[in-house]
């Protein structure tokens, strides 16, 4: 656990460290996130860990303004430190004093708290009763002049960054006149909330593959409507076929040994960074669930993985995670196949021949008639898609 105290605090700064993501700069003097990446922690149960995901730099500050509105009036408002618990793996959260004062008595009193966990950040806002009275929030995002914004009503919204660099964010407000607002080549997001309760931005982050943006846009733009009761869940990789998979191609009964290669299909967007990793010997794979007796490695020649060994009849469930390994494990591809070995069939028992003799004096012919039928064993590989 990382804390930086619960006692008041004055301009603490630290990083938090959750399962799928790495808030970078939490300050506590303006509840502030400076910027956030994508990792992955035990990277779907496979006992790997990823440094690094695919995307970075969701943020270029978020929040970094509070504006008070009245009237007319714009009074920024500086927030004050209170108290600060910044844990990783688990719930982080800041609190914050704030006040905005626009003459003649008419004053606005803000409580504020960020909190972080998983892929979500949550700030609150308690705004003391001054009629008319608004907050203005506004957060600047890495996407810069490729931020695209999917609007989804007036309290919820999608961004994602055009070059497909950064993270998809999505975006929900709650509370009496709560509202949001982004446009298309620009990287602010504004939230507006009303005087005289307690209201909340919810914003959340997935990462995705080359291959899986899409997916991931349409998986964010259906969570957002219930981004507030789903708080600090881990949001993994899209459910969606992703860059890499592993051909079928072996066939043999159980307790007999194997040396094959299965093709390995490469997304053409890949295609030539996969060369250039299994060249400089940088990637790596680890498989989960491959029936004992079997083992797999990289034909760097044909990239291809070879199959050898022998294993004992059964169906299996087989795991694969390619990654890059260098300044921490980075582009976890994943696809899964199953694994079926046959059971050895087992020779005829002889039979009895007609000679056409009496009855009374039968005679075996010969040694009978002996079949294995080699159809029925096999070791078929099958691509199997599994939700993350």
């Amino acid at each position: 656990m990382l804390s930086l105290g619960v006692a008041p605090a004055s301009a603490a700064t630290g990083d938090v460290d959750t399962p799928n993501i790495f808030w970078q700069g939490v300050s506590d003097n303006a509840l502030y996130i400076n910027d956030a990446h994508s990792k992955f922690d035990d990277f779907n149960g496979m006992g790997v860990d990823m440094d690094r995901g695919f995307t970075v730099d969701a943020f270029d500050g978020f929040l970094f303004e509070l504006v008070g509105r009245y009237n007319g009036l714009a009074v920024p408002v500086t927030p004050v430190p209170v108290s600060t618990q910044l844990v990783d793996g688990g719930l982080s959260t800041v609190v914050a004093e704030g006040y905005a004062d626009f003459g003649n008595g008419r004053e606005l009193f803000i409580d504020i708290r960020l909190e972080i966990q998983g892929n979500y950040a949550r700030w609150t806002f308690d705004v003391s009763g001054l009629p008319g009275a608004t907050i203005d929030v506004r957060g600047e995002l890495g996407s810069d002049s490729d931020t695209v914004v999917v609007p989804l009503g007036a309290t919820s919204l999608v961004t994602h960054d055009n070059a497909g660099g950064d993270p998809i964010v999505g975006y929900q407000v709650v509370g009496t006149g709560a509202a949001l607002s982004a446009v298309n080549g620009n990287d602010n997001v504004t939230a507006t909330f009303s005087a005289g309760g307690t209201s909340s931005l919810v914003v959340a982050l997935q990462d995705y593959s080359p291959c899986t943006r899409d997916a991931a846009i349409a998986e964010m733009t259906a969570r957002t409507a219930t981004l507030a009761t789903t708080f600090g869940e881990n949001i993994g990789l899209p459910d969606a076929a992703d860059c890499v998979a592993v051909a079928s191609s072996v066939s043999f009964p159980s307790g007999t040994s194997t040396d094959q290669q299965l093709a390995v299909t490469v997304d053409p967007v890949l295609d030539s960074f996969i060369d250039d990793v299994i060249d400089n010997g940088s990637l790596r794979f680890t498989a989960v669930g491959l029936p004992a007796g079997l083992t797999l490695a990289i034909d760097p020649t044909t990239r291809a993985l070879r199959l050898t060994g022998a294993a004992a009849a059964g169906s299996y469930d087989v795991r694969i995670v390619f990654y890059v390994e260098g300044g921490g494990f980075t582009l976890p591809f994943y696809t899964t196949f199953g694994v079926t070995v046959g059971a050895a069939v087992p020779a005829a028992a002889p039979q009895l021949a007609d000679s056409g003799a009496d009855a009374n004096t039968p005679y075996i012919a010969g040694a009978g008639a002996l079949a294995l039928l080699a159809g029925g064993l096999l070791l078929g590989l099958r691509r199997m898609r599994t939700r993350r």
